[in-house]
């Protein structure tokens, strides 16, 4: 997709401009912000999800399918999303045989779990796929094409699928170092705005709409050593679900007079009680000298604030929601999908929760304003109406939970399947506070993403300190023009980097 100028937003700048008596530069897309909820016992015990039988021994049942029951979605998962996962207890005569299709989706991707510590993925563009079938994430592929069947191998001897020519291998860990055994996810990320088949529209309480209008992918057990030969699947009756419980660990880290911080987490950070950091980062294996996630994590500690964020220059990116038969696969997009969430010590209801990059693309003409839970159903009705006039928009904060589990709302900024050398690439510009640096809350400003590491891509925020209840459109004006102010000073040196 194309970038485009917000009308708006390149008025407004201009005219702060030309009353600081300075020349209009280019304009400014937005994006706000998301939460994290770190709290422990947001959901209600009974959430585990149900698994999936299987037809024989060879077939295996999916341990959980997180295709948006929304009191299973445990805090982070980002709620246009689908996520599934597999118990793969330790069994060195055990690999596994996925057979699925393409889902109708923005992006998807299969990824190990060692401790629940991302180990390795593989990413939708690289899949080769069945005989007949052509790879809709491919430049020039029909997004709508089908066949779009694939078959990925999961063992533990990555080695000899190589050698047994199988094109999708991916390695599964052989040893178990946690609590849990070693975890397969598939996750699939914004489908289609309608079933390409029928032409119904999205349907947000189907799981198999959120999941990208296919079924289930197949999982059948076989022999490392032979990978056409079944064999029965693992007994993992024994092993419970994960729970939506969260280690909390360290606070992030507070933000400096009045603008929000945005830095990577720590994958210790962000993690499933007595786990480690299993949806903390999927898209891809870690990095072996970095242990941070490669998304954004911002949190709001005033009480009663709103905040607004920015983006100087949105990414380029898949757009998935303006096409038909005949669309194919865009020329290196920057990123795939984006998006921001709010989370916190409450379960917030979608999609008011989470923004999509295709949706503030598309929709938004410059902002996305984030509300707190303790205004009035006045002060929403205030702030809704003025970023609609505006062309804005709105996320809804969690709450706060206060005492000894304390949880500011949190905010997530996610990017998934980056394009290689992109200038604001989260992994590869924002620095990481490792868990062996410390407590996370003492990462030095410098950690933190900016127009310094990122360029125009960097998220800038601001604390509304001018707008508090009963809310008024001037309140919000102030609160604009504060942060135009703070984009027209920070963007000016680094225009350069987004653009190189």
């Amino acid at each position: 997709m194309e970038r485009s100028t917000p009308r708006l937003f390149q008025c407004r700048l201009f005219q702060w401009r030309l009353f600081q008596g300075k020349a209009a530069l280019g304009a400014l897309l937005a994006l706000s912000l998301l939460t994290l909820p770190l709290a422990i016992g947001c959901g209600p015990e009974s959430s585990a999800p149900e698994p999936v039988d299987g037809d024989d021994s060879s077939i295996c049942s999916w341990t959980a399918d997180f295709a948006f029951n929304e009191e299973s979605l445990p805090f982070f998962f980002d709620l246009n999303a689908s996520y599934l996962y597999l118990f793969a207890p330790i069994n060195e005569n055990v690999a596994y045989k996925i057979e699925g299709e393409m889902p109708y989706a923005a992006y998807t991707s299969y990824t190990t779990y060692q401790d629940n510590y991302p180990y390795a993925s593989l990413s939708d563009s690289s899949y080769v796929m069945d005989e007949g079938s052509e790879n809709p994430f491919i430049t020039g592929n029909l997004i709508q094409g089908t066949p779009r069947n694939y078959t990925i191998y999961v063992t533990p001897d990555y080695d000899s699928a190589v050698n047994q020519g199988k094109s999708n291998a991916l390695a599964l860990p052989n040893e178990q170092d946690g609590e849990l055994p070693p975890i397969i996810m598939m996750r699939s990320y914004y489908p289609e705005r309608s079933n390409p088949t029928t032409g119904a529209d999205f349907n947000s309480s189907s799981s198999y709409d959120r999941r990208g209008y296919v079924d289930q992918p197949t999982i059948t057990a076989v022999l490392p050593d032979n990978l056409d030969t079944t064999t029965s699947c693992p007994d993992t009756s024994g092993i419970d679900p994960v729970k939506p419980e969260l280690d909390l660990g360290d606070l992030p880290p507070e933000p400096d007079e009045g603008r929000l911080r945005w830095d990577r987490p720590p994958l210790n950070i962000v993690r499933w009680a007595g786990a480690g950091g299993i949806s903390a980062d999927g898209t891809e294996a870690p990095d072996p000298d970095s242990t941070c996630t490669g998304y954004l994590l911002s949190a709001v500690y005033e009480q009663d604030k709103m905040a607004i964020t920015t983006i100087t220059t949105i990414p380029t990116i898949f757009d998935n929601v303006d096409i038909n038969e005949d669309s194919t696969f865009p020329s290196d997009p920057e990123v795939r999908y984006f998006s921001v969430a709010s989370y916190g010590s409450e379960l917030l209801s979608y999609p008011d929760q989470v923004v999509a990059g295709v949706d503030i693309v598309t929709v938004s003409d410059a902002f996305v304003v984030q509300y707190p839970a303790s205004f009035t159903s006045t002060d929403v009705a205030t702030v809704q109406a003025w970023a609609s006039a505006n062309l804005f928009a709105t996320i809804p904060m969690s709450g706060y939970r206060t005492g000894e589990d304390f949880v500011p709302p949190v905010f997530i900024y996610r990017n998934k399947e980056v394009k290689s050398g992109f200038a604001g690439s989260i992994r590869s510009d924002v620095p990481c506070y490792s868990k062996d640096d410390g407590n996370w809350g003492n990462s030095p400003a410098s950690n933190a993403a900016s127009t310094s590491n990122m360029g125009n891509y960097a998220p800038i925020s601001l604390v509304c300190e001018s707008v508090e209840s009963p809310v008024s459109e001037e309140q919000l004006e102030v609160c604009l023009e504060d942060l135009l102010a703070i984009v027209y000073t920070e963007t000016d040196g680094a225009a350069g980097k987004a653009k190189s």
